[in-house]
């Protein structure tokens, strides 16, 4: 079964910001987890994900339930432990955000 991908609002905005050349490469990364979507490594729960790539860490929530990977947040090393402290946070908001996400397209 492929997966859906969904993006946040924070994923985009830092998106935004990277050159061209490096907003290709990240949209391979994001799309990569379609078809596996518990690939990268498990940040406390198995639905929520993290993907390394060139000093920068992709986050995500692969939801088995609703058939899609909802990506984050974007962060380097260094604000990495923010970000995931951060995302842990407001993980039930993230949970209703898919829920609309999904049921908007049914």
């Amino acid at each position: 079964m492929d997966f859906k991908v969904y993006t946040s609002i924070s994923f985009d905005k830092k998106f935004e910001k990277f050159p061209k050349d490096m907003q290709s490469r990240i949209l391979k990364i994001v799309n990569s987890p379609v078809s596996n979507p518990f690939a990268g490594k498990p940040l406390g729960h198995r639905f929520l994900r993290e993907k390394r790539f060139d000093g920068f860490r992709l986050y995500f929530i692969a939801s088995e339930q609703y058939g899609i990977v909802y990506v984050i947040n974007l962060s380097s090393k260094k604000d990495q432990k923010i970000v995931i402290n951060t995302i842990k946070l407001f993980l039930d908001e993230y949970e209703e955000e898919i829920r609309r996400l999904v049921f908007r397209w049914v």
